[in-house]
């Protein structure tokens, strides 16, 4: 910056910043598609999965099973959001959404559940309240256990 003083002109310092404003991203995990996981899986971060999980999940954030991810598991986290295959049992403390590519097969236990249209859907929904006690729904046939 340039500053016009009688006549004259003198070079400003630039101004001193106690603290850069630096955006963190926020934490993120993924699965490739190329991976397949088998075993128990506990992240504190949102995980998406392109690949395939046997096994159990549990997150802290948000889980995503994206296009072409499938898993064989038993699912928790904030928010679970499917646009791949699952079988098992999936737990939100928030929601649980099917997108219109997913494929569930098993049991959806959350406040909140949206089935987009489209989507495919075999099992039992358990709608939750601010208690944590459910109300039960079947639909279609009874899971394979």
């Amino acid at each position: 910056m340039v500053k016009k003083i009688k006549s004259q002109y003198t070079q400003l310092e630039p101004p001193i910043l106690s603290e850069p404003s630096i955006q963190r991203p926020e934490k993120r995990a993924l699965i490739g598609s190329s991976l397949v996981v088998k075993g128990d899986l506990v992240c504190d971060e949102t995980l998406t999965l392109l690949g395939r999980l046997e096994g159990k999940l549990s997150s802290k954030e948000d889980v995503i099973i994206g296009t072409g991810g499938r898993a064989k598991a038993e699912i928790h986290a904030k928010v679970i959001s499917i646009e791949g295959e699952v079988e098992g049992h999936l737990c939100a403390e928030e929601k649980i959404v099917i997108h219109r590519s997913g494929n569930v097969h098993g049991t959806l236990s959350a406040p909140r559940v949206a089935l987009e249209d489209g989507c495919k859907f075999k099992g039992v929904i358990e709608v939750l309240d601010q208690q944590g006690s459910s109300g039960r729904t079947r639909l279609g046939a009874s899971p394979k256990n």
